[in-house]
């Protein structure tokens, strides 16, 4: 079953960390802006969207609850 929240990543500090939170997880992660959609484990993906405008998160695998949990402890997530 997949996860979806939105997300806010508005610096390069919060990129960084996101990709690394993200990618100490199992499972797929994929960040959707617009049409586009990017590996959200990839911080050159990350970068090449507009971090201004609203993303979404879709999380699929094992952790979802704890990739999540961390994301929003952390105020990526709302």
């Amino acid at each position: 079953m997949k996860t979806y929240s939105k997300v806010k990543l508005n610096t390069i500090d919060k990129v960084k960390e996101f990709a690394n939170i993200v990618g100490s997880f199992e499972g797929d992660a994929f960040i959707q802006q617009k049409k586009y959609v990017v590996d959200a484990k990839s911080i050159l993906g990350l970068f090449s969207l507009n971090l201004l405008d609203e993303m979404i998160l879709e999380f699929d695998g094992e952790g979802q609850q704890e990739v999540l949990s961390e994301l929003m402890k952390r105020g990526f997530c709302s």
